[in-house]
């Protein structure tokens, strides 16, 4: 058993990679030999992807056995802010985001885009599961997101008996005991980066997108009616543009 007695020694190595040029940027080492030393994260290039690994290492000595040490590692994917106005409580670490969702009584269908949907050298893979209520875990198969267009995981719920001892039962309108249950249902999706950083291929764990369905849906509402704005201030300022183009002319 290790205890604070058994401890010898604690080590802390930060490794930074830039996901936007593919390098590795920068390396701090924490020991308890040096108690001056500082992990450093200025100098970060603003608007840009980056991949940090926190590796610790423990070292211990049983009474009956040799020194020896434990290894575990952490991983934190982020994009820096491109302005010092961006409120510093938002963090962007989501590599990872709902397009759609089309639901039955026998099949849930989510689409899955990644922020990294302009590059050909980085690969997300999800893996996705679906936690019905008291009624089970459902564990879709594991997927590589596509580059420039959605990726749709399915999930069969006839695997589950869903509309046994369902609050709100309906006998005539099962559908709706289904999307009853949209409330308690939780979805989660463990996304992985995959890269090569200076000839090393690289895996880094990304933020868990975890989330009721009721809540999933209604971001996406709200991203898509952000979306339409956005398009229709677009619209707007180019036919502006046209129209005193035509006047001056």
């Amino acid at each position: 058993m290790i205890k604070a007695s058994n401890v010898s020694r604690f080590d802390m190595i930060v490794d930074i990679f830039d996901l936007n040029l593919f390098k590795h940027f920068r390396q701090t080492e924490l020991t308890t030999d040096r108690v001056d030393q500082l992990f450093l994260f200025d100098g970060l290039t603003p608007a840009t992807w980056f991949a940090l690994r926190i590796q610790y290492r423990l070292h211990h000595r049983f009474s009956d056995n040799p020194k020896t040490d434990i290894t575990t590692k952490q991983d934190l994917i982020f994009k820096t802010k491109d302005s010092a106005g961006i409120d510093n409580t938002i963090i962007n670490e989501q590599i990872i985001y709902l397009d759609n969702i089309v639901s039955t009584s026998e099949q849930l269908e989510v689409s899955v885009k990644s922020v990294f949907h302009d590059s050909n050298h980085i690969k997300v893979v999800v893996v996705p599961e679906l936690v019905l209520c008291d009624r089970g875990v459902i564990k879709a198969n594991a997927l590589q997101l596509n580059i420039s267009t959605s990726t749709i995981i399915s999930f069969d719920l006839r695997k589950i008996n869903l509309r046994q001892h369902l609050p709100y039962t309906n006998s005539k309108n099962p559908t709706y005991q289904y999307h009853h249950h949209h409330s308690c249902s939780t979805l989660c999706i463990y996304p992985y980066l995959k890269t090569t950083i200076e000839n090393k291929d690289e895996l880094f764990r990304g933020i868990a997108w975890c989330s009721s369905i009721e809540e999933a849906q209604n971001q996406i509402l709200i991203t898509n009616s952000r979306n339409k704005i956005s398009f229709f201030m677009v619209g707007c300022t180019y036919i502006f543009y046209l129209f005193f183009k035509y006047l001056i002319i």
